[in-house]
């Protein structure tokens, strides 16, 4: 063997048998020494000596647990575990990087021991709970998080067995049980730090689920209340500021989103809380956020009740905070009931029987009885304020009012919790009638007249349903009077109010086509009874003009017919899914709505941005889309898989990547104009002009691409292909002739048609308007041309390039509009 080769294998050699060493009771003896030596606070040798001691003990003992009982063994007899407290008996090592060493291996070591034994030790001789009782340096974060993370990391391996190590028993009969782990995380549960309060409030839950009698009395006395009082009011100010953003003008998604997330996350961990089926702790729930952070927000934020100190909170954040709760919230009890409470439900009942679920604990039954006795004054005081002014934000003018309300409604609708029987007592589910006498609308409704079924109105005959001349508020009244008051058809009505929403969001009207289509399921054709087709087409023909207005003065022409094809298939898709609400959606939802308020006359001016251009179109494509498949739905029952009308055949970015001709191929210059161009290090270049066009003859114009592209010139061959320097697609290039010289043109450039196709396809319920933001850009190239015939003809060219496409844009969603 060549000696350098076998010189290559020492390390690996070495590293075999230090290995072996390394995982050793001899290894650990002589890190024990380490710890022995009195630590120099100065010397940072020493200091760095003990730091790489430490992490290397827990490193050994894992691999004991598992591999070697003697290594455990010598761990615990020699009460190595001891010395990590006398280290920390030192303030001055209770921060920086011995502190944070420390707790990290303490946290790395009972994580990974597997052995029940193991850990019976380590809790036994009550080191680690004096570790967890001192203080820290808390205003340093990190040492702040991993002091967070041992104290939950413990709590993973408590049982009714292991706590025990944990609790100080009272002296006496006055005194009190204690419970030092859990109080000392307590303090930090209102962190800013979100990775702190996500650890503090995972160890509360593994806390509450330790079967043990003497706890769970423990956890029902005022600490905890305490806690969760705090956690109360955090979240409530967390409202304030969702509040403050969605009214802001300056806010972001990005702001929206993440407020969004942490009431989310808020109301996640109260639903666990009252999963744990603890009586005092449903008691804390319904007090400290059913009442506190639910109910009267409702109040609040709806009906306008006056002494309420959330009074100030706005509908629409009602609205979304509403939506988050039937998102997070997962027990069926809760559900129901907030339900019942927003579409005039049986609360009551409903409430009662909650009450009598749990009866059994008399603090919870004090604050059961309360929240009882506030449902009763809603119904009693507010009769059907609730449910009235729900109804009312979907036929508001403002369409983020409505954006919520939808997304609301929505979200009550696709909750699988709530059983069919209240759904179609609160009007979000239609239920087939019985053959039995229909009351009047002033009659008095029976106990369960909302199971039962509307019957078609004698002033409509079922097969004239497709004729019927009167508007959508006609027909709906006329249905009213023949009727009890249909609270389905209020529901149905008010959602398809929104079409006539001016800036309406294209999502929250796939989102009222969802909720309409699950509503009526499993015979949608019942929407024609209250939906009037007219006013739909009315408003496809306004989506249409306004495209008409987009493709005469924009610069996406020749991508309209794809997005309306790529947009069908894609709501479609969306319709298929079992909800449709999502955080995401609400906030793409209201930066959408932004975004139409402020282009509201973007479509009269004649030049825009090329951004706001391109939002534009897809924001109109997409409520033709939506309303188009909603008129399916209504007229048909169900929605085409397929776009109705003639258009491109290919709508995948990559196969018209494919087709678009980019930097690097080699065209034949055949037809094209010599010209010059200065380039980015300003150099004069030779070029050679060309509009091109895809190759195959079959393609209809649609699917055709027609680009300017600038060829290599340094060869000075006509006959051979060369090479493309630039492309800018011939739709948007927007030809100038310059002022000042006859031989120079201008010659606007935008990304090619597949980069915008890729970006609204991987972006998430729609084109996400920051990823466009970052994939769209605009420059402008100056060509100069030997003459001014040269200039002259290839600008008249261009232009009538331009115009043709144009041309056919329009003639497509005009042979569309006159379709529809």
């Amino acid at each position: 063997m060549p000696f350098l080769q076998f010189k290559s294998l020492i390390p690996n050699i070495y590293s075999i048998f230090s290995t072996r060493e390394k995982f050793s009771v001899g290894e650990l003896r002589r890190l024990h020494g380490i710890l022995l030596k009195p630590l120099n606070k100065f010397d940072v040798s020493s200091r760095t000596e003990y730091i790489e001691a430490l992490r290397s003990i827990a490193e050994i003992i894992i691999w004991g647990d598992q591999h070697d009982p003697e290594i455990v063994e010598y761990f615990l007899d020699q009460n190595i575990l001891g010395y990590f407290g006398l280290i920390l008996e030192d303030p001055g090592n209770r921060k920086g990087d011995v502190a944070i060493q420390i707790l990290q291996t303490l946290s790395i070591l009972i994580q990974n021991i597997g052995e029940k034994e193991t850990i019976y030790c380590l809790f036994s001789n009550n080191q680690i709970n004096k570790i967890a009782s001192m203080r820290f340096d808390f205003e340093d974060d990190e040492v702040l998080g991993l002091y967070v993370n041992l104290l939950k990391t413990i709590s993973l391996k408590l049982d009714e067995h292991t706590v025990q190590f944990f609790l100080v028993h009272p002296s006496s009969k006055q005194g009190r049980l204690r419970f030092p782990l859990y109080s000392e995380a307590l303090k930090f549960g209102t962190s800013k730090d979100g990775m702190v309060r996500a650890a503090v409030r995972n160890l509360t839950l593994n806390a509450f689920t330790i079967p043990s009698i003497s706890l769970r009395s423990y956890f029902g006395e005022e600490e905890t209340r305490d806690f969760f009082d705090h956690v109360s009011c955090e979240l409530r100010d967390t409202y304030k500021q969702l509040d403050q953003c969605l009214q802001s003008k300056s806010s972001n998604g990005a702001q929206v989103e993440q407020l969004l997330s942490y009431i989310d996350d808020e109301f996640t961990y109260f639903n666990d809380v009252w999963s744990t089926n603890i009586p005092m702790l449903r008691s804390v729930v319904l007090r400290y956020f059913w009442k506190s952070c639910i109910l009267d927000i409702i109040l609040a934020g709806l009906v306008k009740k006056r002494g309420s100190s959330m009074y100030h909170i706005s509908q629409l954040a009602v609205l979304c905070i509403l939506e988050t709760f039937f998102s997070s919230i997962q027990n069926r009890s809760l559900q129901t009931l907030l339900a019942s409470i927003l579409l005039g439900g049986d609360s009551v009942g409903i409430a009662d029987e909650i009450l009598v679920e749990l009866k059994g604990d008399s603090d919870f039954e004090k604050d059961m009885l309360s929240v009882k006795d506030l449902v009763v004054s809603t119904n009693t005081e507010q009769a059907q304020a609730v449910r009235d002014v729900l109804l009312s934000s979907l036929k508001h003018r403002d369409p983020h009012i409505v954006n919520g309300a939808v997304r609301l409604v929505t979200s009550i609708a696709a909750n699988s919790s709530i059983s069919e029987e209240v759904l179609s007592t609160i009007g979000l589910v239609f239920v087939e009638r019985g053959d039995e006498e229909v009351p009047t609308r002033q009659s008095t409704p029976s106990p369960n007249h909302h199971l039962q079924r509307r019957t078609p109105s004698p002033t409509m005959p079922a097969d004239r349903v497709d004729s019927y001349p009167m508007r959508h508020s006609e027909i709906f009244e006329s249905i009213a009077s023949a009727s009890f008051g249909d609270r389905f058809g209020e529901i149905v009505e008010a959602m398809f109010s929104i079409v006539q929403v001016p800036n309406i969001c294209p999502l929250t009207l796939m989102a009222a086509t969802w909720s309409l289509a699950h509503m009526a399921a499993p015979d949608a054709h019942i929407l024609k009874t209250y939906c009037d087709s007219n006013v739909l087409q009315d408003m496809m023909h306004i989506h249409c003009d306004l495209l008409l207005q987009l493709v005469s003065t924009g610069q996406w022409a020749d991508g309209i017919p794809m997005m309306m094809k790529f947009y069908w298939k894609k709501h479609r898709q969306m319709y298929q899914k079992k909800t449709f609400a999502s955080m995401r959606s609400c906030v793409l939802s209201w930066e959408f709505s932004n975004f139409l308020q402020r282009s509201g006359k973007v479509a009269q001016e004649k030049k825009r941005d090329l951004k706001v251009d391109l939002k534009m179109c897809l924001l109109t494509v997409m409520s033709l889309v939506s309303t188009m498949q909603l008129r399916q739905l209504v007229n048909q029952g169900h929605i085409d898989e397929e776009f109705p009308f003639h258009g491109p055949m290919e709508t995948s970015w990559v196969k018209l990547k494919d087709k678009e001709p980019k930097e690097g191929d080699l065209v034949n210059p055949s037809g094209t104009t010599p010209c010059h161009m200065v380039n980015q290090s300003n150099t004069m270049c030779d070029l050679l002009l060309k509009l091109e066009t895809s190759s195959n003859p079959d393609d209809a114009w649609y699917d055709k691409v027609v680009a300017v592209v600038l060829l290599d010139d340094s060869s000075n061959s006509l006959t051979e292909p060369q090479k493309v320097v630039a492309v800018a697609p011939a739709a948007s290039a927007q030809p100038t002739n310059d002022k000042k010289s006859a031989t120079l043109m201008h010659v606007a450039v935008r990304p090619p048609l597949s980069t915008v196709l890729k970006a609204i396809t991987l972006s998430p319920s729609g084109a996400d308007f920051s990823t466009l933001d970052h994939c769209i850009s605009s420059e402008n190239w100056s060509v100069s041309f030997v003459s001014t015939e040269d200039c002259l003809l290839t600008h008249n060219l261009l232009k009538q390039v331009i115009e043709d496409l144009r041309e056919r844009s329009t003639k497509y969603i005009i042979d569309i509009k006159s379709t529809l």
